[in-house]
């Protein structure tokens, strides 16, 4: 079966989080989470290494990673609650980081 993608580990990381088709396990959407964000940056750096001025194809996946291991911060989901490491973690997609998802604010976010 081969390792997950970083889409497969988002699923595995909303089930695990939520426990859909599983018992809820939040510390391990955390890691999850980690790793898709770790592997679609190392992505992203190779890409910018290639020339691609704008990214290569990871970075929807980045984005959403970030989107969800701030959303983790803010809400205590695997990790203490954490709001000034939420707004850190978040901070590079309203930075610019990712198009549509600046537009989406975590959940419970207040601006």
């Amino acid at each position: 079966m081969g390792l997950p993608n970083n889409r497969d580990r988002h699923k595995l990381t909303r089930g695990a989080r939520h426990g859909w088709g599983c018992q809820p396990d939040t510390a391990k959407a955390v890691t999850y989470l980690s790793a898709a964000a770790s592997n679609a940056a190392d992505v992203e750096h190779l890409a910018l290494q290639a020339g691609l001025k704008k990214g290569g194809a990871a970075k929807g996946e980045l984005v959403l990673a970030i989107f969800e291991l701030a959303n983790c911060f803010r809400q205590g989901w695997g990790i203490p609650k954490d709001p000034i490491a939420a707004k850190q973690v978040g901070s590079p997609i309203g930075d610019g980081a990712g198009g549509d998802a600046r537009s989406r604010r975590p959940v419970g976010a207040h601006h």
